[in-house]
C-alpha cells in the first residue's frame, strides 16, 4: 500500500508519541506545565516553524519562544551579534540576560558558535540540547556538543530499532530518540527537549546533569553496546510508566499503606558514589535486633564507607538516597555488581518488616525490570541472616512473585475483594501456582493448619 506524505507524517506523530510513552504522560495530565523552553531558529523560517511545532507536540503547555540570530565571530569571540525575536532585537549584553529566563534551550542547526556565545548559553544554566547532525559518519556536528546533549535518530526497520543512516555518529551523541517528521535528527533533539520538559514539568528539576543521569536510567532496553557507544549514545529513553520518581527518590509517601520517609544520608564523607541504572534489589538484614529508627539515624551520622538505599521497620520504611546512584552494602568491592547495580536494603529482623520489605520489592519491581539478590549472592556473608534462617530465599522471592500477582478469578467488585487482598498481602493466605485463587473452593485441613501457621508465624508465635 502506497502512502501519501501526510498519512506517513500522521504514522511518524502517533509511533513517536506511543514508543516514548509521551501520550501516556499527556493523559495523565503531565504536559511541561511551568517549563521554559528556547527554540534557536526563526518561526517562520519553514525549519524552525518544524523545529518549534516539534516541541510544542511534545510538550504543549511549556511556554516556547524562539531567537534567530546573525553574528560572526574571530578566533572564537563575537565580531557581530543581532538576536531577533518576537520581543524585538537584542545586542549580546542583553541576549546573555534574556537565555537566563529559559530552562531548556534547544537548537537543531549545525556548525559552530564560537567560545564567546557557547558561554553565553552555558552561563544561562539551562539544558542545552541539540541536534547531533546529518553527516552519517562523519561525526556529530551538534552546536552544543561541548557543552550541552547530542541528540541522534532513531527509526523502526520492521520491529528492530535503527539508528536512522543519515544520523551522526561519533562518542560526542549522548542519546536518541525517534521524531514526528519524516527524516533528520533536527526533529529529534526537539523531541528530546520536549521529553525533558515533561520531566521537569513533574519534578521541578532544572540542572542538566540530573536530568542526563534521568534519562540514563529510562532506558529499558540498550540497542548499542552496552553502556554509551557512538550510535544511540547512552540509548534510546522511553518515559516510565510510573511517574512516581523525583531524581531517583520515591514521590509517594507510603508503601502499600506502609508510611515511607525520605531520609536523605547527609553524612558522604568517604562515601563516593557513581551513577547507576539499578539492575537488582539486594536484601539484607541488620545483623542486630535495633531498630529501624536507630539504624536510619545511624548511617546519616557514621563517616564509614558503608551505605544502602532503604532502611524497612515494623512502621515506617526510610528512603536514604537516590536509586540513581550506587551504594555500598554488597562487599562486593569498588566495580561489584552488587555494590553498582543494586538497590540495597536493609530490613529489620522480625516478620513484619520482612513482609514490609516484601511490599516494597514489589514496588520497585513496578518500575523497573529488577532481579531479587541476597547480600549472601555478592559476597558470600551469612546475610540476610533472619529471613535466610526462617524462610530462605527461594520462599522469599515466591513472596514477592505471589504479592504481585492479580488473582484472575477474583474481580475487583467481588464482595471479599479486599478480605483477599489483605490476608495475601500479609502472607496468611497464597493463591495457586496457575494465578488464581479460587475463592469458592473449600479449604483442605491441610491448608488451614498452613493458614493458621501463617497467622501464628505473623504474630511472631513460631
Amino acid at each position: 500500500m502506497a502512502y501519501t506524505f501526510e498519512q506517513l507524517k500522521k504514522i511518524k506523530i502517533a509511533e513517536t508519541l506511543e514508543f516514548h510513552k509521551i501520550g501516556y504522560w499527556h493523559e495523565r495530565g503531565f504536559k511541561g506545565q511551568g517549563v521554559k523552553i528556547l527554540n534557536l531558529e526563526s518561526y517562520y523560517s519553514e525549519h524552525g516553524k518544524a523545529t518549534f511545532d516539534t516541541i510544542l507536540k511534545t510538550s504543549p503547555n511549556s511556554l516556547i519562544d524562539w531567537v534567530e540570530m546573525a553574528h560572526s565571530t574571530h578566533i572564537g569571540n563575537l565580531a557581530s551579534f543581532t538576536a531577533t525575536t518576537k520581543y524585538g532585537k537584542m545586542d549580546k549584553i542583553e541576549f546573555a540576560e534574556f537565555v537566563k529566563k529559559y530552562d531548556i534551550i534547544t537548537v537543531s542547526q549545525e556548525g559552530t558558535y564560537g567560545i564567546e556565545l557557547e558561554n553565553i548559553f552555558f552561563d544561562s544554566g539551562a539544558i542545552l540540547i541539540s541536534s547531533a547532525g546529518n553527516r552519517g559518519s562523519d561525526g556529530v556536528s551538534g552546536r552544543f556538543k561541548r557543552i550541552g546533549l547530542s541528540i541522534g535518530a532513531v527509526e523502526f526497520i520492521g520491529s528492530r530499532l535503527e539508528t536512522e543512516r543519515y544520523s551522526s555518529i561519533g562518542e560526542e551523541v549522548d542519546f536518541a530518540t525517534l521524531h514526528y517528521e519524516l527524516e533528520g535528527t533536527s526533529f529529534s533533539a526537539p523531541t528530546f527537549a520536549g521529553m525533558c520538559a515533561l520531566i521537569m514539568g513533574r519534578y521541578g528539576i532544572k540542572n542538566q546533569s540530573e536530568i542526563t543521569e534521568i534519562m540514563k536510567s529510562i532506558i529499558p532496553v540498550d540497542y548499542g553496546d552496552d553502556g554509551h557507544d557512538p550510535y544511540f549514545g547512552w540509548g534510546v529513553p522511553i518515559l516510565p510508566y510510573q511517574i512516581e520518581l523525583l531524581n531517583g527518590f520515591l514521590n509517594v509517601d507510603n508503601i502499600d499503606n506502609i508510611q515511607l520517609i525520605q531520609d536523605n544520608i547527609l553524612n558522604f564523607t568517604n562515601r563516593e558514589y557513581y551513577s547507576m541504572i539499578p539492575k537488582y534489589i539486594t536484601i539484607h538484614n541488620f545483623g542486630t535486633n535495633d531498630t529501624a529508627e536507630n539504624v536510619t539515624r545511624y548511617i546519616d551520622n557514621t563517616d564509614e564507607v558503608k551505605s544502602w538505599h532503604f532502611t524497612v521497620g515494623k512502621g515506617a520504611i526510610y528512603q536514604e538516597m537516590s536509586i540513581y546512584k550506587n551504594g555500598w552494602h554488597s562487599g562486593d568491592g569498588l566495580n561489584g555488581i552488587g555494590n553498582r547495580q543494586s538497590i540495597g536494603i536493609e530490613v529489620e529482623e522480625n516478620y513484619q518488616s520482612m513482609l514490609n520489605a516484601i511490599k516494597l520489592c514489589v514496588y520497585l519491581r513496578q518500575l523497573m525490570p529488577l532481579e531479587i539478590k541476597f547480600h549472601n549472592d555478592w559476597s558470600g556473608k551469612n546475610c540476610p541472616r533472619w529471613i535466610i534462617q526462617n524462610i530462605g530465599k527461594e520462599e522469599f522471592i515466591k513472596m514477592i512473585e505471589v504479592m504481585e500477582l492479580k488473582f484472575k478469578d477474583v474481580e475487583e467488585n467481588r464482595w471479599s475483594y479486599k478480605a483477599i487482598d489483605y490476608v495475601t498481602n500479609l502472607g496468611i493466605m497464597n493463591g495457586f501456582p496457575d494465578g488464581t485463587f479460587q475463592p469458592d473452593v473449600a479449604l483442605t485441613r491441610e491448608q488451614m493448619a498452613q493458614v493458621l501457621y501463617n497467622l501464628d508465624k505473623i504474630n511472631g508465635k513460631v
